[in-house]
Protein backbone atom coordinates (compact mmCIF):
# COMPACT_ATOMS: atom_id res chain seq x y z
CA UNK A 1 0.00 0.00 0.00
CA UNK A 2 1.54 2.64 -1.36
CA UNK A 3 1.98 6.20 1.22
CA UNK A 4 0.76 9.28 0.22
CA UNK A 5 3.48 12.14 0.45
CA UNK A 6 3.13 14.71 3.48
CA UNK A 7 1.94 18.19 2.35
CA UNK A 8 4.50 20.52 2.63
CA UNK A 9 4.02 24.38 3.24
CA UNK A 10 5.79 26.95 1.58
CA UNK A 11 9.13 27.84 2.78
CA UNK A 12 10.39 31.46 4.31
CA UNK A 13 12.29 32.19 0.78
CA UNK A 14 9.73 31.29 -1.42
CA UNK A 15 7.20 33.31 0.52
CA UNK A 16 9.71 36.13 -0.16
CA UNK A 17 10.01 35.62 -3.88
CA UNK A 18 6.48 35.33 -4.48
CA UNK A 19 6.18 38.62 -2.13
CA UNK A 20 8.60 40.30 -4.25
CA UNK A 21 7.29 39.47 -7.38
CA UNK A 22 4.31 40.30 -6.31
CA UNK A 23 5.36 43.86 -5.32
CA UNK A 24 7.21 44.14 -8.46
CA UNK A 25 3.81 43.63 -10.09
CA UNK A 26 2.25 45.65 -8.38
CA UNK A 27 5.29 48.87 -9.25
CA UNK A 28 4.46 48.36 -12.80
CA UNK A 29 0.73 48.22 -13.00
CA UNK A 30 1.04 51.18 -10.68
CA UNK A 31 3.49 52.82 -12.88
CA UNK A 32 1.20 52.00 -16.00
CA UNK A 33 -1.95 53.44 -14.88
CA UNK A 34 0.35 56.49 -13.58
CA UNK A 35 1.41 56.28 -17.22
CA UNK A 36 -2.46 56.43 -18.80
CA UNK A 37 -3.71 58.79 -16.16
CA UNK A 38 -1.10 61.42 -17.46
CA UNK A 39 -1.82 60.45 -21.02
CA UNK A 40 -5.31 61.25 -20.59
CA UNK A 41 -4.12 64.23 -18.57
CA UNK A 42 -2.52 65.39 -21.84
CA UNK A 43 -4.55 65.16 -23.90
CA UNK A 44 -7.50 66.58 -22.01
CA UNK A 45 -4.67 69.53 -21.62
CA UNK A 46 -4.39 69.50 -25.02
CA UNK A 47 -8.14 69.35 -26.46
CA UNK A 48 -9.31 72.37 -24.30
CA UNK A 49 -6.15 74.43 -25.20
CA UNK A 50 -7.12 73.91 -28.10
CA UNK A 51 -10.98 75.11 -27.97
CA UNK A 52 -9.05 78.22 -26.19
CA UNK A 53 -7.16 79.00 -29.03
CA UNK A 54 -9.97 78.62 -30.96
CA UNK A 55 -12.35 80.82 -29.30
CA UNK A 56 -9.37 83.10 -28.68
CA UNK A 57 -8.82 83.51 -32.69
CA UNK A 58 -12.47 83.87 -33.61
CA UNK A 59 -12.73 86.48 -31.36
CA UNK A 60 -9.86 88.96 -32.16
CA UNK A 61 -10.48 88.32 -35.28
CA UNK A 62 -14.26 89.66 -35.26
CA UNK A 63 -13.22 92.61 -32.76
CA UNK A 64 -10.07 93.99 -34.75
CA UNK A 65 -11.51 93.48 -37.75
CA UNK A 66 -14.00 96.80 -37.81
CA UNK A 67 -12.82 100.15 -36.81
CA UNK A 68 -14.89 102.78 -36.54
CA UNK A 69 -15.45 105.53 -39.53
CA UNK A 70 -15.58 108.53 -36.70
CA UNK A 71 -12.58 110.51 -36.26
CA UNK A 72 -10.46 111.04 -32.95
CA UNK A 73 -9.97 115.37 -32.77
CA UNK A 74 -6.08 116.18 -33.86
CA UNK A 75 -4.14 117.58 -30.66
CA UNK A 76 -2.66 120.70 -30.87
CA UNK A 77 -4.22 122.28 -33.75
CA UNK A 78 -4.01 119.13 -35.95
CA UNK A 79 -7.11 117.75 -38.28
CA UNK A 80 -8.93 114.84 -36.75
CA UNK A 81 -7.61 111.49 -37.22
CA UNK A 82 -8.71 107.84 -37.66
CA UNK A 83 -10.09 106.16 -35.11
CA UNK A 84 -6.75 103.66 -35.12
CA UNK A 85 -3.20 103.84 -32.92
CA UNK A 86 -1.41 100.55 -33.81
CA UNK A 87 1.79 100.69 -31.37
CA UNK A 88 4.35 97.47 -31.53
CA UNK A 89 3.15 96.14 -28.57
CA UNK A 90 -0.29 97.06 -28.32
CA UNK A 91 -3.45 98.43 -30.26
CA UNK A 92 -6.22 101.07 -29.61
CA UNK A 93 -8.94 101.93 -31.99
CA UNK A 94 -13.03 103.07 -31.55
CA UNK A 95 -14.90 99.90 -32.56
CA UNK A 96 -17.63 97.57 -31.18
CA UNK A 97 -17.67 94.89 -29.06
CA UNK A 98 -19.42 91.31 -30.94
CA UNK A 99 -23.23 91.40 -31.21
CA UNK A 100 -23.15 88.13 -28.78
CA UNK A 101 -22.19 90.08 -25.77
CA UNK A 102 -25.26 91.41 -25.45
CA UNK A 103 -23.83 95.78 -25.46
CA UNK A 104 -24.09 98.02 -28.20
CA UNK A 105 -22.93 101.35 -29.53
CA UNK A 106 -19.37 102.11 -29.69
CA UNK A 107 -16.16 101.31 -27.73
CA UNK A 108 -12.95 102.70 -27.19
CA UNK A 109 -10.83 99.32 -26.90
CA UNK A 110 -7.40 98.49 -26.23
CA UNK A 111 -5.29 95.16 -26.78
CA UNK A 112 -2.33 94.57 -25.09
CA UNK A 113 -0.54 92.35 -22.06
CA UNK A 114 -0.95 93.76 -18.46
CA UNK A 115 0.70 91.37 -15.19
CA UNK A 116 -1.95 90.05 -12.90
CA UNK A 117 -1.21 87.56 -9.87
CA UNK A 118 -1.30 84.82 -11.70
CA UNK A 119 1.43 86.54 -14.43
CA UNK A 120 1.27 88.11 -17.36
CA UNK A 121 -2.27 87.91 -19.43
CA UNK A 122 -4.06 89.27 -22.90
CA UNK A 123 -6.14 92.02 -22.01
CA UNK A 124 -8.90 93.63 -23.70
CA UNK A 125 -9.24 96.90 -22.06
CA UNK A 126 -12.81 99.06 -23.06
CA UNK A 127 -14.69 101.98 -22.42
CA UNK A 128 -18.05 103.16 -24.26
CA UNK A 129 -18.36 106.27 -25.84
CA UNK A 130 -20.62 108.91 -24.64
CA UNK A 131 -21.20 111.80 -27.27
CA UNK A 132 -18.81 112.79 -29.66
CA UNK A 133 -15.77 110.93 -30.00
CA UNK A 134 -12.49 112.12 -28.35
CA UNK A 135 -9.06 111.47 -27.51
CA UNK A 136 -8.45 107.86 -26.04
CA UNK A 137 -9.19 107.91 -22.88
CA UNK A 138 -7.30 107.07 -19.66
CA UNK A 139 -7.05 102.93 -19.69
CA UNK A 140 -6.95 102.92 -16.12
CA UNK A 141 -10.56 103.71 -15.87
CA UNK A 142 -11.55 101.18 -18.59
CA UNK A 143 -12.93 98.25 -17.84
CA UNK A 144 -10.62 95.04 -18.32
CA UNK A 145 -11.46 91.98 -19.65
CA UNK A 146 -8.76 88.92 -19.60
CA UNK A 147 -8.59 86.87 -22.71
CA UNK A 148 -5.64 84.83 -21.86
CA UNK A 149 -3.36 83.58 -19.41
CA UNK A 150 0.71 82.71 -19.80
CA UNK A 151 0.86 85.56 -22.49
CA UNK A 152 4.25 86.63 -22.39
CA UNK A 153 3.91 89.73 -25.37
CA UNK A 154 2.24 91.16 -28.00
CA UNK A 155 3.55 91.66 -31.10
CA UNK A 156 1.57 93.85 -33.79
CA UNK A 157 2.48 94.80 -37.10
CA UNK A 158 0.65 96.72 -39.64
CA UNK A 159 0.47 96.69 -43.75
CA UNK A 160 -0.39 99.57 -45.64
CA UNK A 161 -2.69 99.66 -48.94
CA UNK A 162 -0.76 98.75 -51.99
CA UNK A 163 2.50 98.74 -49.68
CA UNK A 164 4.61 95.71 -49.98
CA UNK A 165 6.62 95.78 -46.13
CA UNK A 166 4.96 95.34 -42.97
CA UNK A 167 5.14 98.45 -40.19
CA UNK A 168 5.91 97.57 -36.58
CA UNK A 169 3.82 101.09 -35.85
CA UNK A 170 0.97 102.69 -37.54
CA UNK A 171 0.79 106.33 -37.14
CA UNK A 172 -1.13 107.58 -40.32
CA UNK A 173 -3.99 110.47 -39.66
CA UNK A 174 -5.58 109.73 -42.80
CA UNK A 175 -5.88 106.18 -43.21
CA UNK A 176 -5.91 102.90 -41.64
CA UNK A 177 -3.71 99.68 -42.48
CA UNK A 178 -5.57 96.98 -44.83
CA UNK A 179 -4.51 94.16 -42.31
CA UNK A 180 -3.20 93.41 -39.08
CA UNK A 181 -0.44 90.83 -38.00
CA UNK A 182 -0.38 89.80 -34.26
CA UNK A 183 1.85 87.35 -32.75
CA UNK A 184 1.51 86.22 -29.21
CA UNK A 185 4.47 85.20 -27.36
CA UNK A 186 3.69 82.53 -24.55
CA UNK A 187 0.47 80.17 -24.51
CA UNK A 188 3.17 77.26 -25.33
CA UNK A 189 4.18 78.32 -29.12
CA UNK A 190 0.47 77.07 -29.73
CA UNK A 191 -1.00 80.17 -31.15
CA UNK A 192 -0.41 80.86 -34.68
CA UNK A 193 0.28 84.66 -36.14
CA UNK A 194 -3.27 86.07 -36.85
CA UNK A 195 -3.68 88.33 -39.88
CA UNK A 196 -6.53 90.36 -40.00
CA UNK A 197 -8.34 92.56 -42.35
CA UNK A 198 -9.22 96.03 -41.61
CA UNK A 199 -12.73 97.31 -42.43
CA UNK A 200 -13.92 100.93 -41.78
CA UNK A 201 -17.37 101.60 -41.43
CA UNK A 202 -19.96 103.72 -39.04
CA UNK A 203 -22.07 101.68 -36.96
CA UNK A 204 -25.46 102.19 -35.18
CA UNK A 205 -26.64 101.08 -31.61
CA UNK A 206 -29.36 97.82 -31.68
CA UNK A 207 -30.62 95.63 -29.27
CA UNK A 208 -28.31 93.15 -30.34
CA UNK A 209 -25.35 95.13 -30.23
CA UNK A 210 -22.78 97.02 -33.55
CA UNK A 211 -24.37 96.98 -36.86
CA UNK A 212 -21.95 97.43 -39.71
CA UNK A 213 -22.59 99.58 -42.52
CA UNK A 214 -20.36 101.39 -45.32
CA UNK A 215 -17.79 104.16 -44.88
CA UNK A 216 -19.01 107.64 -44.45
Amino acid sequence: MSQQAPNRGFTLIEMLVALMLLSMVMLGLSAALRGFAQTESRIDNRIVRGETIRTLDGFLREIMGWVSSSRLPGQEGKKPRVALIGGQNELAWMGGMPARHGVGGLFYLRLGVERRENGPAMVLRYLPLRGKPEAMPDWAAAEAIDLAEGVEGLQFQYLGEGEDGWLSEWSEADKLPSHIRLSVQGLGGAFPDLVVGVAEGSAETTAGGIVIGGGG
